[in-house]
């Protein structure tokens, strides 16, 4: 069985355990009721004690399988296909400490220092290179250089202003 649904089936035994001993609890209130009643039938006092033996004796079935067997029991439990996403266990999202903090995070992101002068149009010279290129496109943190006759996509961190004079 896949490691993500073992919660899921341990939920499903923990409920088929709860079933049991609700069924049980019944039983021995109706027993009780019928005992203590004063116009109890012979047939009514019976019938009450077939249920409480019925479900005391499903309660020692479950109670006495073993890990090994209750495994199989996986195959008669009615899975549903919808579960709510509050229903995961160790899974509880305060939205708004989540977007509180990702408030916070956006707020302290490192700017980019010294790319106020990368525009398109600007003359550029990749990082440790002499070879001067012309900005054609900006995308976020990549930008498209025009290099010759090719274009091809950089970081822009990786670019330097181009520094080159003109001789008289």
């Amino acid at each position: 069985m896949a490691r993500r649904n073992k919660h899921i089936l341990n939920q499903a035994k923990e409920q088929r355990e709860s079933e049991l001993s609700e069924a049980l609890d019944k039983a021995t209130a109706a027993y009780e009721a019928v005992y203590q009643s004063e116009t109890r039938t012979p047939e009514a006092f019976s019938e009450a004690n077939e249920k409480l033996d019925a479900a005391r004796v499903a309660m020692e079935e479950w109670r006495s399988l073993g890990k090994r067997n209750r495994k199989k029991l996986g195959r008669q439990v009615n899975w549903t296909a919808s579960r709510s996403s509050d229903s995961r266990p160790g899974l509880r999202i305060d939205k708004d400490a989540l977007a509180e903090a990702r408030a916070t995070r956006k707020a302290n992101t490192k700017s980019q220092v010294g790319i106020n002068w990368l525009y398109e149009g600007a003359l550029v010279t990749r990082r440790g290179t002499a070879g001067v290129m012309i900005v054609t496109q900006i995308k976020g943190n990549t930008v498209e250089c025009l290099n010759g006759t090719f274009t091809r996509w950089y970081r822009n961190v990786a670019l330097r202003p181009a520094e080159w004079q003109m001789e008289d």
